[in-house]
C-alpha cells in the first residue's frame, strides 16, 4: 500500500514493497560507500542521491546506501539495549521518535530504518515531516515515553545530501554517547555478516505493524504540533 502525506501529498513509503528485495552488494561496495560518510556528534552525513551529486533531487538509494541506513538502525539499537550485535534482545519497551526534513532521500532511509526497528521489536511514533525543534519540543515534552529520537536530516548542505541526528530528551546525544555508536556503525558496514542481517531484519518486518505507524502518522503529527506550541508558550513565558 502507498502513502502519503496528508498535508504535503509527497510520498512517504509504500509497505508492498522490499527495499532489500533481491541480491546482497559486496561488502567491498558497502564499505567504500561507508568511507563517504561524516561520522560525529552533530550528525551522520553523506551524499544519499542515487548519483553521487551533491545537487540531485533523487529520491531513491542506491542498495549500499540501504544497506547503510539498516546499520544505523543497528548502532541505535544496540546503543538502546535491543540488540546485542548479532540478534534482538528481550527487553523493555523502547520508543523512538522518527521525523525528517523535505529532503527527497529522507523517505527512503526511514523506510529501512523503521522496518529494522519493528522486527527488533522497537516501538516508532514517526511525525513525516517535522522541523528539528519540534522534534526536540516533542521528546522534551514527553522524554518519559520517548527512549530516543532520530532525525533524518543534514541540515544546511545541499539538496543530494542526507544524515542523520540522534538524541533525548530535546538535545543531540553528547560526543560520549556516540563514541560507541560510531564504532558499531564501522563494525556493521566492515563485515559482510552484518548485510545478512539486516536483510533479514527487512524482509521479515511485520508488515501490520508497519502500517500501524504510518496511518498514525497524522495523529503524532497533531500531537507533535500541540506539544510544540505549548513549548514555545512555555519558553516565552519564562
Amino acid at each position: 500500500m502507498i502513502y502519503t502525506g496528508k498535508n504535503t501529498g509527497f510520498f512517504i513509503a509504500d509497505t508492498s514493497k522490499n527495499p532489500m528485495e533481491g541480491s546482497i552488494p559486496s561488502q567491498e561496495q558497502v564499505r567504500k560507500c561507508a568511507s563517504n560518510m561524516i561520522l560525529s556528534a552533530s550528525g551522520w552525513r553523506k551524499v544519499f542521491a542515487i548519483s553521487g551529486d551533491e545537487e540531485d533531487k533523487s529520491e531513491n538509494l542506491s542498495i549500499e546506501d540501504k544497506y547503510l541506513a539498516g546499520f544505523i538502525a543497528l548502532s541505535l539499537a544496540k546503543h538502546l539495549n535491543c540488540f546485542d550485535g548479532i540478534k534482538k534482545i528481550n527487553h523493555e519497551p523502547i520508543t523512538v521518535l522518527l521525523a525528517m526534513d523535505a529532503r527527497p532521500t529522507g523517505p527512503s532511509i526511514a523506510n529501512v530504518i523503521t522496518r529494522i526497528f519493528i522486527s527488533l521489536d522497537i516501538k516508532v511514533k514517526s511525525l513525516f515531516i517535522a522541523a528539528a525543534p519540534e522534534i526536540m519540543a516533542y521528546s522534551t515534552l514527553k522524554k518519559d515515553s520517548i527512549s530516543s529520537f532520530l532525525y533524518i536530516s543534514a541540515s544546511h548542505n545541499p539538496i543530494g545530501h542526507n544524515g542523520i541526528k540522534f538524541g533525548y530528551n530535546g538535545g543531540v546525544y553528547t560526543s560520549a554517547k556516540i563514541a560507541p555508536m560510531i564504532n558499531d556503525f564501522e563494525k556493521f558496514s566492515s563485515n559482510k555478516k552484518y548485510l545478512q542481517i539486516v536483510k533479514d531484519l527487512v524482509d521479515n518486518t511485520d508488515i501490520k505493524k508497519y502500517e500501524q505507524v504510518l496511518n498514525n502518522i497524522d495523529n503524532e503529527k497533531k500531537l507533535s504540533l500541540e506539544l510544540y506550541r505549548a513549548f514555545c508558550l512555555e519558553i516565552a513565558s519564562k
